[in-house]
């Protein structure tokens, strides 16, 4: 009785051996639950907010017997270390060589910035943050558009990452590819946000409607657009100068012999297009990086030059199966003059002052 009368008295005056408190004593340099691993071990979390603890004492789960095995061996081997540690701290403290760190300032007019993350292992949370210097030490914004950047951080697994990529269904694919398209988009080449800019809003957005038209900034709609895609199929207007026969060589480098004829690849671009929203769900990843891909080989981002993503988007199609019904009246291509009639319903107007109708 006398034990359970201290005990409530150290309860009230919060003066439980937590880890919190051993913090306070230096007894320990480490304030997490040993439990869950929750931070931290403060007297309210010790006897009521610990899961763990619930666990056992409402639903009489005290966990596996490999668990509590594995828990002592973690002790015995802990109190074994400290042994070895106290035996040979003569010895240690002879051998020791400080090692100082501090930040190097990036060469010239480049910036720096640092990186650093952390883990909660108990919520599965993650944050990472970062700081950006100049050669002076100096903070400064992010969005000065510096000539050069460099990016530094001690995190291996995350140089990794960005250097060679994640599969699709790694739970950091989004923020991995955020980062490696970032790093791609170097090369100045704007259009290739096109690609992008979808990725991103099918990643955001609440989409309600089920089929998307894709259009772009130089269309004029005058009159309402018909659906004119089909189950299965996407309506899209083929476009002259887009001959995938033409460039085979170049495109099976993208679309490999053993995915299907060349004529799978439909000679489109992707605008105007319209198709069902699942379908460009599909499309869209695969869009941005053949897009990139195209960018980076020499033979292709010569080839194609400005309609480059015009054809990642064709071969990205290809690549998911997405066929198309082809509708050669679905944009009429009018040059050095600016048409109108009254049937029409899209005018697309671009930088060369072409002229395009989008009709029934």
């Amino acid at each position: 009785m006398e034990r359970v009368k201290v005990f409530l008295w150290s309860l009230a005056h919060e003066k439980i051996m937590t880890n919190h408190e051993r913090v306070k004593t230096n007894f320990t340099d480490q304030d997490r639950c040993p439990r869950c691993n929750a931070r931290f071990e403060m007297t309210c979390h010790a006897i009521r907010d610990c899961t763990l603890r619930n666990k056992a004492v409402f639903n009489n789960i005290h966990g596996k017997e490999d668990d509590v095995i594995l828990g002592v061996n973690k002790l015995i081997y802990g109190l074994i270390s400290a042994s070895l540690i106290s035996s040979n701290v003569a010895v240690a403290n002879s051998s020791l060589e400080a090692h100082y760190i501090k930040w190097n300032p990036p060469d010239g007019n480049a910036l720096k910035l640092n990186v650093d993350g952390s883990y909660w292992s108990h919520t599965c949370l993650i944050s990472c943050g970062g700081v950006l210097r100049d050669s002076h030490g100096l903070q400064i914004a992010r969005d000065l558009n510096p000539e050069c950047l460099v990016v530094e951080t001690d995190n291996l697994s995350v140089i990794k990452f960005v250097k060679e990529g994640v599969d699709e269904h790694h739970p950091l694919s989004p923020l991995i590819l955020d980062i490696r398209n970032m790093i791609d988009f170097k090369n100045g080449f704007i259009v290739l946000n096109r690609p992008w800019a979808f990725v991103q809003w099918l990643k955001e957005a609440d989409i309600k409607e089920d089929y998307i038209l894709m259009a772009e900034p130089d269309h004029i709609i005058v009159k309402p657009i018909p659906n004119l895609s089909r189950e299965g199929l996407g309506a899209a207007f083929p476009f002259f100068y887009i001959e995938p026969k033409k460039y085979e060589s170049v495109l099976r480098k993208f679309y490999p012999v053993e995915s299907g004829p060349i004529t799978n690849i439909d000679p489109i671009g992707n605008s105007p297009v319209i198709f069902g929203k699942e379908y460009l769900r599909k499309i869209a990843p695969s869009w941005m990086n053949v897009s990139i891909a195209m960018k980076k080989d020499p033979e292709a981002d010569k080839a194609f030059g400005w309609v480059l993503e015009m054809y990642a988007y064709a071969v990205a199609s290809a690549i998911h199966g997405v066929g198309n019904i082809l509708y050669k009246e679905f944009t009429i291509q009018v040059f050095f003059s600016f048409l109108f009639l009254s049937h029409s319903q899209f005018i697309v107007i671009d930088v060369v002052q072409k002229i395009s109708r989008f009709t029934d």
